[in-house]
């Protein structure tokens, strides 16, 4: 998240409500990941009981 160019898109970078854009914004991404990892590793466990 710290490479992503906050500056360009909000008008105020360093204000209070950014930096909470920031934490909201790396926690949804942080979960997207954690969930599709997990459901991953479901179904590939899930596939050796298959076959």
């Amino acid at each position: 998240m710290q490479a992503f160019r906050f500056d360009v898109l909000l008008k105020r970078p360093k204000a209070a409500q950014a930096i909470m854009l920031q934490i909201l914004l790396s926690i949804a991404l942080g979960h997207l990941v954690a969930s599709f990892i997990i459901q991953y590793l479901g179904l590939s466990m899930g596939f050796g009981k298959m076959f």
